[in-house]
């Protein structure tokens, strides 16, 4: 098997866990990835983790989700865990306000312009999370799986649209300059009691 490099992972400086869109990108990067790519998560906490070939049981407490990159015979599939006790020490500032400067928010979508030195994936989810606080102001949301088709880093306007809510499970589709890019299934769970 080949040797996969270290995730090169921060947390941003107002998080307590390692935000996905963050999380996507190190991921690319350590493994060379090229679209489509898929990432699924469960417990992805502030915790480090490693990308291993190797498959856990779901079940194994160290499990924490999986990458799969490209097509064919070129697929590969990669698995997440965490290594319990070894906390993330390096930290970012948090730009989200950067992306979300251009922002135009709609009823179930939000817009705004792709910066350089932010992917897609990441550039998407900070709209997502501004789009969703606004629909949803009394849950949190958890990424359960982002599925990129185009390319990972790209110019132009990014838009994430409401797509479909089953259950505690939400859609959200993403495109880019008007073209399907991917998508984002988030898990959501109750904050408190909506106001009566």
């Amino acid at each position: 098997m080949d040797p996969i490099p270290t995730l090169d992972l921060a947390l941003s400086e107002a998080r307590a866990y390692v935000f996905a869109g963050d999380l996507f990108d190190a991921l690319v990067g350590a493994s060379g990835a090229a679209p489509p790519a898929r990432m699924r998560l469960r417990r992805v906490g502030g915790e480090v983790m490693e990308l291993r070939q190797d498959a856990p049981r779901p079940s194994d407490p160290d499990y924490c989700g999986l990458f799969s990159h490209g097509e064919g015979d070129a697929a590969r599939v990669l698995w997440l865990r965490r290594r319990p006790g070894e906390v993330i020490a390096r930290r970012l500032a948090v730009r989200d306000k950067d992306v979300l400067a251009d922002l135009e928010l709609g009823h179930d979508s939000a817009t705004a312009r792709l910066l350089d030195g932010f992917s897609v994936a990441k550039s998407a989810l900070i709209l997502a999370v501004a789009l969703i606080d606004e629909a949803f102001p009394h849950d949190t949301w958890d990424l359960s799986e982002l599925r990129a088709d185009g390319p990972f880093h790209r110019t132009g306007r990014v838009r994430v649209d409401l797509d479909r809510r089953l259950g505690r499970f939400l859609v959200i589709l993403v495109h880019v300059d008007d073209v399907y890019w991917g998508q984002f299934t988030l898990a959501s769970t109750p904050l408190a009691e909506p106001p009566a």
